[in-house]
């Protein structure tokens, strides 16, 4: 799913960013300010038709807004290549070092590459930010991984959750899959 900020969509249609939220509001869309996000729910796409109705032409919003920079696609595919599948593929990670970090403008997206792949149940992104500290996140498909983050002092929810692990990379990596691991091992 695709996500977009009100002020983008106003700067590539040309108006205010308040024209783009009023529509967005009768059709239901939940929008704060400028800075919201809005995907591609059945509400967004009726608030779309709108725009058409204005004259809008999608071809040429979707072209500017799906537009990425080289280095940002280099930098995704440079963290990609660091996945791995672990517990016969019913783990799968994203295991991204600092100097990989640093060159990244955003992380958003990787982890769902992950969660996509057949079989597994558990994604998880760990990115190093400093020498021993990593951030965490989690997706699942089965396992609590809320459980998972709150063991190493995080939060979230049964399907997605995160926490910090004051550790290395590699010390990070193997305490992370070891407790998802066992969280695994406790459903069976």
């Amino acid at each position: 799913m695709s996500k977009y900020r009100i002020y983008e969509l106003a700067k590539e249609f040309h108006t205010e960013s308040k024209v783009i939220i009023n529509i967005l509001e009768k059709h239901d869309c939940k929008v704060a300010n400028h800075m919201s996000s809005v995907g591609d729910t059945e509400k967004a796409m009726r608030a779309a038709a709108d725009l058409l109705e204005l004259g809008v032409r999608p071809h040429l919003i979707s072209e500017a807004l799906e537009q990425k920079s080289y280095a940002l696609v280099k930098g995704r595919l440079k963290a990609l290549e660091t996945m791995e599948l672990s517990a016969d593929g019913r783990i799968g990670g994203v295991f991204i070092d600092q100097e990989t970090a640093a060159g990244l403008e955003t992380t958003e997206g990787l982890i769902d590459a992950v969660r996509i792949i057949a079989g597994v149940d558990v994604a998880v992104l760990v990115k190093c930010i400093d020498e021993k500290l990593c951030r965490v996140s989690m997706r699942s498909k089965k396992t609590d991984v809320s459980k998972i983050a709150m063991a190493f002092q995080g939060g979230g929810h049964i399907r997605a959750a995160g926490c910090t692990i004051h550790e290395n990379l590699p010390e990070a990596k193997t305490a992370i899959l070891a407790a998802i691991s066992a969280a695994m091992e406790g459903q069976a």
